[in-house]
This record gives C-alpha cells, sequence and structure tokens, in this order.
C-alpha cells in the first residue's frame, strides 16, 4: 500500500512537469507559427507596393517614351542636331534658339501639368546644348557627373532609372538621337520628381509615402553659384528629405513631419532594410502601422542612391494576436482535460493490476502442496471457494460441499448431498468431456492432485459460472482413489473481463471509424460539458457587475470600468454559446425569414476581409426564399464559409459567386452532406457561394468540419466545425464540392417554407399592468457567488429571500410551512437533490406555488414529463441578467 502511494504521488508529479513543459513548448509552437503568419502577410504586403511602385514606375517611363517620339516626330530634332556637327558657337547659338522656340511652349505646358521635371538636350561629347528650365545655362561639361548622360552617349542605347544630380535628383529617361544613316549625334533626357511616385502611391492605395536620397550626392555642388535648395536634414542618418515630397506627402496626411516620425527601434529597422538590397516590411504594433522599404538605385553604377518608404495600416496582426490568445487558451484547457483523464484512467487501470495481481497470488497458492491448502481451507470457505468432496463412483456423489455453494451455484448443500441434484449435470455440455477425460488422464497417472482447466458450471438460472478447479486425489492404503477433493474459486468475473478486453482489442482493430466517432461525441459531451461550467461562471460576474452598475454614479470612473467589465463578460459569454453552438445544445429562436437577406448582411460583415482584388456577385432569387432559422447563428455559418473563400485566394485576386434556389430532395437523391446524415424527403431552399480559389484537395475536404482543423487563419478553432450543431439544430446540412483548378462550392440546405406555412415573429408578452414583487421567495443553489449574486438581485427586485444550497434543503423549507412562499427559483444541477427533483415534490405539497427553474445549459436540454409535474412555470438560462429575472417572475406572479 505504501508503494502504491509512492507510485501515486510520483505520477502526479511526473504528470504536472509534463503539463509544464507541454505548455511552454505549445507556447513556442503557437508563438512560431504566429510569426511565421505574420511574416508571410509582411511578404505579400512587400509584393503588393513593389508591384504598385514598379507599375507606377513603368507608367512614367512610358509616358517618357511618348515625349521622346512625339518631340522628335515634331521638331525635326534630328536635323538640329545634324547641323550641330558643323556650326561654330555663333552657328550653335542661334540653332539653341530656334530649338527653344519651337518647344518651350510644349514644355511649360507639360510642366504646368506636372508630368514633367525638366526637358534637357545633350551633344556627344557630355555637353549640355539646352535645359528648358535653366535656357541660359548651357555648354558644361556633364563628364564625371552625370552616369546615365555618360552611359548613352557612350553606349547609343537608353537608360531609366533615378539619378542624384548636383541640383536636385530624379528619375531620368535618358534617350539616344540618331540621323537618318544611323550616326549617332547626342542625347535627349525627361526628367520626374520623386514626388510623382509617391503621390501616385498615396493617391491610388491609400496610403502615406516618403522619399530620402542619399546626403553624400546631394551635397555635392558640380556647378557654381548654385544651392542644396530642395533638401533637408531626415531622421535617416546619411539621407535628406525632399521638400516636394513633403508637401505631397503633408497635403495627404495632413500632419507635421515631426508626428509621422517613426520611433527609433523601428527607424533604425527601416534603415536596415533599405540596405538590405530588396524591398521588405516591417510592423510596428505600438501605432498598428506597416513600414515598407524600397531601396532605389543608379542605373548605371547599380548603387543604392535613395529608398522610397510606404506606410500602410492592417488590422491582421491584432487579429493574429487575439487569435493566438484563443487558441492557446483553448488548448491549454484541452490539454489540462486530457491529463486529468489520463489520471482518472491510470488509476483505474493500477485498481484493475492490483486486482488481477491478487487474483494471480491466489491461483498460485492453489497450486501449493495438500497441506498448505488444508490449512487456509477455512479462509477459502469465508470467500468466493467452495469445496467439494466426490466418492469415486458412478456420477461422482457429492459427500460433502460447503454451505456458500448457495450464493455461487444457487443450489442448497443439502440438493446437492441427497443427490436429487448430481454435480456432473452442473457441467456446461460443452466442458463434460473434457473435464471427464482430465480426471481420467491425472488418476491414470498416479498424480496427487491437478488443476483442471477453467470450466463452465450452470447455477439454478441457467446461468453461466466460470470456475478454477484445484483437485486432490484422496487413496486408500491399497493406493486406490476412494475421493476426489476439490476446490472451487468462482472466476466469472475475471473471465468476462478478459473476454471484454479481447472484445475491445479486436473492436479496435476491425472499427477505426468508429472509435473516432466515440472520440468525437467526447469531445462534444467535454466541449457541452465546459460550456455549462462557463455559463455558471458568467452568471456571477455578470449578475455582480449588473448590480454593482446600478448603485455606482453614472459618471463615475468606477461605473466605466464596471461597464467596460460588463462588456467584455457579455464578449467572454460568446465562447459558450460558440461551443454549445458545436454540440449543437445552444438553443435556437426560430423566426420566418428571408435566406437572401441573411446572406446580404453576413456578407456586409465579412466584407473588411475582402482583397483590393476580391470581387462578390450575389444574384437575386426569382422569388423570396423564408426559411425558419435563428438569425444570428445562420449568420455565423455563411460568415464562416464566407472567410474561408477569401482565404482561399492565395494572390489577392478572384471572384465569389453566390446564388440561390430550391430543390426537391429524396433519400436516393440527396447529395453527400458533410453535415448532417439524416434529412428528411423534400423541399429545400439553398444559398450557394462559389470562389475561384486554389481549392481543397479530396483528401482534406473530409476534416474541414473537424475541430480545429484548419491550413489557414480563418476558420481554425470552432470555425466550420461549429456549423455542424447549428445545421442539424436547423434540420439542414452543408454539402461541398471543390477543385484545385477550379474552386470550392459550398451549398446551404434548408427546409423551404411555402408562403402558406409562414408566421410573424412573435415578440416577447408584454404584461397591461405592473406586477408589484414583493413577499418571500425561496432561492436554491449549490453554488455559492451565484446564490450570492441571486439573492442581491431578488432582494433588488423587492423580494424577502430565503436561500437552500441543494433541492433537499428547499424542500425542507417548503415542508415546514411556518413561511408563505410566493415562488420559487430552483437551480437544475444541485447535489443530494436536483432542482427538478425539488420541483415536483414541491408541487405536491403545494401547487399553487409558481417555480422558475435556472441552468447553464438549454431548456430543450432537458426532459420535463407530465406525471413527474411537467414544465416549471418559467425557465432561465444562465448567465442571464436582471431585468430578464424581473420579467420571469412578473409573468409568473401574474399568472400569465
Amino acid at each position: 500500500m505504501h508503494k502504491e502511494k509512492v507510485s501515486n504521488i510520483n505520477i502526479k508529479i511526473i504528470l504536472i512537469l509534463s503539463f509544464a513543459v507541454l505548455a511552454v513548448a505549445l507556447f513556442f509552437i503557437l508563438d512560431s507559427r504566429k510569426d511565421t503568419i505574420q511574416q508571410q502577410h509582411l511578404k505579400l504586403i512587400t509584393e503588393r507596393y513593389q508591384l504598385a511602385y514598379n507599375t507606377i514606375y513603368d507608367q512614367y517611363e512610358q509616358l517618357a517614351t511618348n515625349l521622346y517620339s512625339g518631340l522628335l516626330a515634331r521638331f525635326n530634332i534630328q536635323d538640329v542636331y545634324q547641323k550641330l556637327l558643323t556650326a561654330d558657337e555663333e552657328q550653335k547659338d542661334k540653332l539653341r534658339q530656334e530649338l527653344l522656340d519651337q518647344i518651350k511652349n510644349r514644355y511649360k505646358k507639360l510642366k504646368k501639368e506636372g508630368l514633367v521635371q525638366q526637358l534637357q538636350f545633350h551633344l556627344r561629347n557630355n555637353e549640355t546644348f539646352l535645359r528648358l528650365h535653366l535656357p541660359e545655362k548651357f555648354g558644361d561639361n556633364l563628364a564625371g557627373i552625370r552616369e546615365t548622360v555618360e552611359f548613352v552617349n557612350r553606349e547609343h542605347v537608353p537608360v531609366n532609372g533615378f539619378e542624384n544630380g548636383r541640383m536636385n535628383g530624379g528619375y531620368r529617361f535618358v534617350f539616344p538621337i540618331t540621323g537618318a544613316d544611323k550616326t549617332y549625334l547626342g542625347c535627349l533626357e525627361v526628367s520626374f520628381g520623386p514626388e510623382v511616385i509617391t503621390s501616385a502611391i498615396m493617391k491610388q492605395y491609400y496610403v502615406l509615402s516618403n522619399f530620402f536620397i542619399l546626403e553624400e550626392n546631394a551635397r555635392q555642388k558640380a556647378f557654381k553659384n548654385t544651392e542644396v535648395m530642395i533638401y533637408r536634414d531626415s531622421h535617416h542618418k546619411g539621407y535628406y528629405y525632399n521638400e516636394n515630397v513633403l508637401a505631397a506627402l503633408k497635403h495627404v496626411s495632413r500632419k507635421e513631419i515631426k508626428e509621422l516620425k517613426p520611433q527609433e527601434d523601428i527607424t533604425r529597422a527601416i534603415y536596415a532594410n533599405a540596405h538590405s538590397g530588396q524591398a521588405m516590411s516591417l510592423y510596428d504594433p505600438a501605432i498598428n502601422l506597416v513600414f515598407t522599404t524600397i531601396p532605389v538605385l543608379n542605373p548605371v553604377t547599380h548603387e543604392m542612391v535613395a529608398f522610397c518608404t510606404i506606410r500602410s495600416q492592417s488590422d491582421f496582426f491584432i487579429n493574429e494576436r487575439q487569435h493566438f490568445r484563443i487558441v492557446y487558451f483553448i488548448s491549454l484547457l484541452l490539454l489540462a482535460m486530457s491529463f486529468f483523464t489520463f489520471y482518472v484512467q491510470y488509476s483505474k487501470r493500477k485498481i484493475l493490476e492490483f486486482q488481477s495481481n491478487k487474483l494471480k497470488a491466489q491461483k498460485r497458492q492453489l497450486l501449493k502442496t495438500q497441506k498448505i491448502l488444508q490449512q487456509e481451507r477455512d479462509m477459502f470457505m469465508a470467500g468466493p471457494v467452495i469445496t467439494f468432496t466426490w466418492q469415486n463412483s458412478e456420477n461422482w456423489p457429492v459427500e460433502h460441499v460447503s454451505k456458500n455453494v448457495v450464493d455461487i451455484l444457487g443450489y442448497s448443500a443439502e440438493e446437492l448431498l441427497n443427490g436429487s441434484v448430481q454435480y456432473l449435470t452442473l457441467i456446461h455440455p460443452d466442458d463434460l468431456q473434457r473435464v471427464l477425460d482430465e480426471v481420467a488422464s491425472n488418476s491414470a497417472a498416479e498424480n496427487s492432485n491437478f488443476i483442471h482447466e477453467p470450466y463452465r458450471l450452470l447455477n439454478r438460472a441457467g446461468e453461466v459460472v466460470w470456475v478454477f478447479d484445484s483437485t486432490t486425489l484422496v487413496r486408500n492404503a491399497q493406493g486406490d482413489i476412494s475421493y476426489y477433493q476439490g476446490y472451487l474459486v468462482d472466476i466469472t468475473k475475471t473471465v468476462l473481463m478478459e473476454e471484454e478486453v479481447v472484445a475491445t482489442k479486436d473492436h479496435l482493430k476491425t472499427s477505426r471509424k468508429e472509435e473516432q466517432l466515440k472520440r468525437s461525441e467526447s469531445l462534444k459531451t467535454m466541449a457541452g460539458s465546459i460550456a455549462h461550467r462557463f455559463n455558471n461562471a458568467m452568471m456571477a460576474v455578470k449578475g455582480n457587475l449588473e448590480l454593482m452598475l446600478e448603485t455606482l454614479p453614472a459618471d463615475s470612473n468606477e461605473s466605466r470600468m464596471a461597464s467596460n467589465a460588463m462588456q467584455a463578460a457579455e464578449g467572454a459569454s460568446q465562447v459558450g454559446s460558440m461551443m454549445l453552438s458545436y454540440v449543437g445544445q445552444q438553443p435556437v429562436k426560430l423566426h420566418d425569414l428571408p435566406l437572401a437577406s441573411l446572406v446580404r448582411e453576413s456578407a456586409a460583415a465579412v466584407k473588411d476581409l475582402f482583397y483590393a482584388g476580391i470581387s462578390l456577385k450575389c444574384s437575386q432569387p426569382s422569388q423570396p426564399l423564408y426559411c425558419s432559422v435563428d438569425q444570428q447563428q445562420i449568420k455565423e455559418v455563411i460568415e464562416s464559409i464566407l472567410a474561408n473563400a477569401v482565404e482561399s485566394m492565395d494572390n489577392g485576386s478572384g471572384t465569389i459567386e453566390i446564388t440561390f434556389g430550391t430543390e426537391h430532395f429524396t433519400t436516393d437523391s440527396f447529395p453527400v452532406c458533410f453535415q448532417n446524415d439524416n434529412l428528411k424527403d423534400g423541399i429545400y431552399s439553398f444559398c450557394q457561394i462559389k470562389d475561384s480559389g486554389h481549392g481543397i484537395s479530396p483528401e482534406k475536404i473530409s476534416q474541414i468540419f473537424e475541430p480545429f482543423y484548419t491550413s489557414r487563419m480563418i476558420g481554425r478553432g470552432l470555425g466550420l466545425a461549429r456549423t455542424v450543431g447549428v445545421m442539424q439544430a436547423h434540420h439542414g446540412a452543408i454539402t461541398v464540392e471543390s477543385s484545385l483548378d477550379e474552386g470550392t462550392t459550398f451549398r446551404v440546405l434548408l427546409p423551404f417554407i411555402s408562403a402558406t406555412e409562414q408566421t410573424s415573429s412573435l415578440s416577447d408578452d408584454v404584461l397591461s399592468e405592473p406586477v408589484q414583487l414583493s413577499g418571500n421567495i425561496l432561492l436554491a443553489d449549490d453554488d455559492g457567488l451565484i446564490r450570492i449574486a441571486f439573492k442581491t438581485m431578488l432582494e433588488r427586485l423587492g423580494f424577502t429571500v430565503h436561500t437552500a444550497v441543494n433541492g433537499q434543503e428547499a424542500v425542507d423549507l417548503v415542508r415546514k410551512q411556518d413561511i408563505d412562499f410566493c415562488a420559487a427559483v430552483l437551480d437544475i444541477s444541485m447535489p443530494v437533490m436536483d432542482g427538478i427533483e425539488a420541483m415536483k415534490i414541491i408541487r405536491k405539497i403545494n401547487p399553487a406555488m409558481p417555480i422558475l427553474l435556472c441552468s447553464g445549459y438549454s431548456e430543450n436540454d432537458f426532459s420535463f414529463p407530465e406525471e413527474q409535474g411537467g414544465k416549471p412555470d418559467a425557465f432561465l438560462r444562465k448567465p442571464f441578467l436582471l431585468s430578464e429575472m424581473r420579467r420571469s417572475l412578473e409573468k409568473v406572479l401574474s399568472g400569465s
């Protein structure tokens, strides 16, 4: 016994340590998975804005190309450059003025419309010929100053990209100018300021964008009398702001630049990302913003000369953290319950092992010598052991049998001794010949004792009794056998237990599917039990908060804190509702409503999840389709399906189509339903949701309704699994068809209601006259916190409250009849005597007393037979508010 206690303590320590290790491991696994998902989302954001940047850049590249082609075609630029090959300085000035007069009006218009920053013409020896923004400044040698101009003059091919200038920097598109004979003549340059790119990004994507230029290049002055006019220091060391970019940014954000400056650690991370050589995004949880950096390289040297930043907002990360906490909490809860279940099963197994070892010890004891068996005969006589002495003659007449034979076989010792019942007739016909053969063979071998293989006897009721028979041969002086003395041990329970173990093993080998169904049912039972306990706990929380709010000044800090706590409690109560929905125990409030309206409301609720590239097409049914539904539960089913449809589109674009209709199904024509295999024949309304996503593989499609199964963010936990109980409660089902090439189609089936079958929704009963709440009231609840909350609520309503901790105490208070109770409020689940049994007895004592029952379960989960008292006068499902209790008591006390 001491060893067993030590072993029990050791297993508890091991389980506690294992739970702690698994809890820590689970935290790191879930946290790692959360980080991976967040990094994947940041990668998608990076790709999105890199694509946006490239697209806008390509648009301006095309604009520059069109300007180049148009200028050459319209103004005969090649002719001017051809003349420059042989012109002297005076002729060059004349040609420059002629070209300026032709182009300046066009340039001013382009400049005014903000389509171009600079338009310049350069000679093939790297000298400037005409700058439209500074026509008086020409002849400067750009060698060693402008890599783009040198590159085109050297390679005779166009080049484009961002280049820091010596007055300002911009996106430069430099094109070669060649003559009709393919002679290279010079180049034309079209420039745009960085503000055009950032402004386009902010306008098209509703984000904030900034641009930072390398300080080292921006501060260099290649020409005389030039000043750094459009740059100023930024919060990134070694980089300048561009004033034009800041003006555009301030126009969009309406904030000062210093207000937009990120924290120092984020600033350092942005700087590191920019110098990584590729576009990257990072998330700042303090302000819920994503910062994307895009390096900008010199087109000739391929060195980073600037970088662009994009500031965007995303609720994805907040939702991911909340989801992490919920999943971790539920996982810990399930893990703790698994360990508890294991400990209970382990304890039972140790008890069985102890009993089995004890039985084995008894068997070994029977194999000892006859002297030891004789010494312990009295001890066996007091237990499940019968002693027999048979004569060695025909039919084995019984000469002695212990009196306890009647307890095991149902026959008295006298019946066996006088021969009215023969022992051989008690042996099972299938075992009789074997027993006779064993006696004959051991007798011929001159053994002194032997043990039979276990065999069966039939008791007076005809039931089988398995016995372990140890027989001793008693011989006379001549060595002949005179008697057989036997000790018969009743081992029926042990044999049945062994058979049950064998049957269980065979069952597990041949019916894996059935075992999985059993585990699923166990999970549902556990979920329902957790929800019930959770609802009971929330009753005390919400009840006390409501009472506190009524006593606090409305404008006090304490009132606001209590109100916030009440809102949190309301949200937490939804956890119990979600779990009850999954197990099919959530009560439904059915109303005849149009299915199309419910679906449109559900689509609007999840609209924020849609990427910009996803389009939703919702058709209108040809006729109104009414169904008897719980509005909130069906909307949650539709929202779960729509959310999964959005997540199936990896590239952030696609189509979701919603259609409606009716169809008549029979037993043979029903499609494969993942949620309800017991549908009745009839007409069903359906809502079909088809997406163009990546689809679901055949091996996974049967798992999508299992608890906690998911391959993506949305849908885990009790997402699609929760719809199982909802659809069964509505006598409907969900079908799924999917193809990896064509997407997935969900169909929600609900029984169709014709126009003649529709009923209007009934509001709660309203009493014509207010009911005065007062008098003695009986309250019974075994939970102390809930009992205190209930008592305070009832006293607040005006009652004098008498409490009991179980149904028996409540019955005793009524039976004394020294208090005139006006009503009784009873919890259903209580020790000693539950609320239903107490209600039945109280109604026998005082049939006129109204009774109100409370429970964390739904009223539909209980049966109230008429012969046992019938239903209560009112039923309240926990957690409920004081106003709900008031309405119920007013109703029962008014007799309505």
